[in-house]
């Protein structure tokens, strides 16, 4: 499987898609049928919100507003190619307006927004980039009325390089690590306050390893993250910047551990993508005191548990994970007695796609997902999975018009309606943003 078609460019577009939504969905559903694809997708469910131009550059994944809206950031794009924040408004009349709220500049000191945004109670988006006057990136602000401040550039053998997303745990500073660069070269932790001052509180180092890309923000008032020597490690740093490891995979446990994640309950689970009884790594949980189970080895057979697990509204765990040979493993874990493993769908690459990067989200007591390639379409699907295992394709991606290439996760907006991003297609060959009603499924 060629790992880097998941890098390649994501996108945005201002021109009527609303109008041609319905001769949209009847050319995906003729294109389906003539595809050979599955009776189980259901186009009518489908709607494009904006066909993004070049110009408008490559988003990342979609955020909502408590305002209604849907903001999104674009490694390019712009009058320059430099990067834009754009926001999509409902236009009053069941569709979406599109207008960028800033295209970054030379004069700016930095381009390429390279996280997703975290837009705060004031309405303000931040974000990073990596590219910046400075070699180590630089974190950025735009208000709600489109004004840009650039509140800081990181010094990349002093700070690090390459700042991860930002989180905001408790409405105050503003947290984030730098995955390499800083006084040890292995990254480092950092806290920035609202005027952009940015202090290191952490220096990673050859023990440690070099930290992932993001921090999670617990119930507890604890930032939790990874880092990569040896077999990996979970860290917990308090507020003050005191960093504890919680543990270190001895391989057997597990190794390299890359996502973590909380529960309704506080409690706290990740996996790795290796080590555990078969080598193909495992299903863990940790409590406060730093001791870590794990729940599940994955076998050979189910693939490497690259993907991600969520917990549903019926207590167990959820998640996909990828298959070397295209298409991946749609399970539930059962954490109350009799427990154990089950196996809800098998996914082929012929029918059902392959590429299963973005997280599951429940709806309406079903989870949903995207498949980024492959599918009846060879272009990437949607999909929804009871909690016992049906399994149904709500979209295929068969026509560029229409999209290709579904990146990230879903979100439901206000309106109840589930949105996301295909990379590429559109008139424009610059991809799309679409909308799922699950009503009309």
């Amino acid at each position: 499987m060629d790992i880097s078609i998941f890098l390649r460019g994501r996108t945005v577009s201002s021109r009527g898609a609303r109008s041609r939504a319905g001769l949209g969905m009847i050319a995906a559903a003729v294109a389906i049928v003539l595809l050979g694809a599955s009776p189980r997708a259901n186009a009518q469910a489908f709607s494009l919100v904006h066909e993004f131009s070049g110009r408008e550059g490559s988003p990342m994944e979609l955020i909502r507003g408590s305002d209604g809206n849907l903001y999104g950031a674009a490694t390019s794009g712009g009058d320059w190619g430099l990067g834009a924040v754009f926001v999509l408004t409902p236009d009053g009349a069941g569709g979406y307006s599109y207008s960028e709220l800033h295209q970054f500049v030379s004069a700016d000191g930095a381009r390429g927004p390279e996280t997703a945004l975290l837009r705060t109670a004031d309405g303000s988006l931040y974000g990073a980039t990596f590219a910046s006057a400075t070699d180590g990136g630089a974190i950025f602000r735009v208000d709600s009325s489109g004004t840009f401040t650039l509140l800081h550039l990181l010094s990349g053998p002093d700070e690090g390089r390459e700042p991860g997303r930002l989180v905001q745990p408790d409405g105050g500073d503003f947290y984030f690590v730098a995955n390499h660069g800083g006084a040890q070269g292995h990254g480092a932790a950092l806290r920035m306050d609202a005027a952009g001052v940015v202090t290191v509180l952490h220096v990673f180092d050859d023990v440690t390893g070099n930290p992932g890309r993001d921090l999670l923000a617990a119930s507890d008032g604890f930032l939790y993250g990874v880092a990569g020597a040896g077999n990996g490690m979970i860290f917990r740093m308090d507020l003050a910047g005191v960093v504890t490891p919680v543990h270190a995979f001895s391989g057997s446990d597990g190794s390299f551990p890359f996502f973590l994640t909380e529960g309704a309950s506080g409690t706290l689970y990740g996996l790795t993508a290796a080590g555990g009884a078969f080598g193909n790594g495992t299903i863990f949980t940790w409590d406060a005191a730093g001791s870590v189970t794990t729940l599940y080895s994955f076998p050979a057979a189910e693939g490497s548990s690259l993907g991600s697990v969520v917990e549903a509204s019926d207590g167990n765990l959820y998640g996909t994970v990828f298959k070397v040979d295209g298409g991946g493993t749609l399970f539930r874990l059962d954490l109350a007695p009799p427990g154990g493993f089950v196996t809800l769908h098998e996914m082929s690459p012929e029918e059902d796609g392959s590429g299963l990067t973005g997280a599951l989200i429940e709806v309406g007591g079903r989870l949903l997902g995207t498949a980024f390639y492959e599918g009846p379409g060879n272009s990437g699907t949607v999909f929804s999975a009871g909690f016992g295992g049906d399994f149904d394709l709500v979209h295929v991606f068969a026509q560029d018009p229409l999209g290709k290439f579904p990146s990230g996760s879903l979100i439901q907006a206000s309106d109840g309606m589930l949105y996301g991003v295909a990379s590429g297609g559109g008139d424009n060959g610059s991809g799309t943003a679409f909308r799922l009603d699950l009503r009309a499924a």
